[in-house]
């Protein structure tokens, strides 16, 4: 059985930079707050969603369509007819594209359409939604920052297109299950919450 470790946290975003191999061990063993410069800005348009693929390659998702580039030279490489929020199995097999409730499964070396999941009815609004594959690829961990719906976590078995398990938080503070990630051994669900009845900017 799957157990799942509920964590309050209020996240408002996730930024990442070129981790630095120069760092001494004294400096690892200091903790300290360091400014550094992001090693590649794009200005080419609003997304929603940024992933990598675990190959190298990075899939970026706008609101209407998601595209793959090399990196870090930035070429497009492929394109899918869908956009919104991205996750990438560890396989390389699966790109799970969220949008409005729902989510869709390419295979990603083909383009194909392989998996369409209704999980919730579409909001009225873009509302985040994040998306996680289990370390084997087979089961599609999902939440979205609906209050409408409450603190939800879903699994869902990818092959079979249907749905495994369904949770929600019983707890009153909190309104909205957000990031989520799955442990190495793929047994236990981090999931970050946010309490205090309204979503962050």
């Amino acid at each position: 059985m799957l157990a799942i470790f509920l964590g309050l946290a209020i996240v408002t975003g996730v930024v990442s930079w070129q981790i630095l191999s120069s760092v001494t061990e004294e400096q690892a063993n200091t903790p300290r707050a360091t400014a550094v410069p992001p090693a590649y800005i794009w200005e080419a348009g609003e997304y929603l969603s940024a992933v990598f693929v675990p190959d190298g390659r990075l899939a970026v998702a706008s609101s209407y369509q998601t595209t793959i580039l090399s990196f870090p030279d930035n070429q497009p490489l492929t394109f899918f007819p869908a956009g919104g929020y991205l996750a990438v199995s560890p396989d390389s097999l699966w790109l799970a594209v969220g949008q409005r409730g729902t989510v869709r499964i390419y295979d990603l070396a083909s383009g194909k359409l392989r998996a369409y999941l209704v999980c919730w009815l579409p909001p009225e609004g873009w509302i985040e939604m994040w998306l996680a594959f289990s370390p084997d690829g087979r089961t599609l961990a999902l939440t979205e920052a609906n209050p409408a719906h409450g603190p939800e976590v879903q699994l869902w078995d990818v092959a079979n297109q249907r749905q495994l398990w369904s949770v929600r938080i019983d707890d009153p503070a909190i309104t909205v299950a957000r990031q989520l990630a799955f442990s190495p051994d793929g047994r236990y669900i981090a999931v970050t919450t946010l309490p205090g009845g309204s979503l962050a900017d």
